[in-house]
């Protein structure tokens, strides 16, 4: 019970850190191409 309620929570981890680097290279790429078309 109590080590799986830490995996789910080392998952959660994750997949925010995942989101947030997701997250940061979208808006780089869109900056990136955004700065390509003016």
């Amino acid at each position: 019970m109590k080590a799986s309620r830490f995996k789910k929570s080392k998952l959660v981890q994750v997949s925010q850190l995942f989101h947030k680097q997701l997250i940061q290279a979208s808006s780089s790429v869109t900056l990136m191409l955004f700065n390509h078309t003016l």
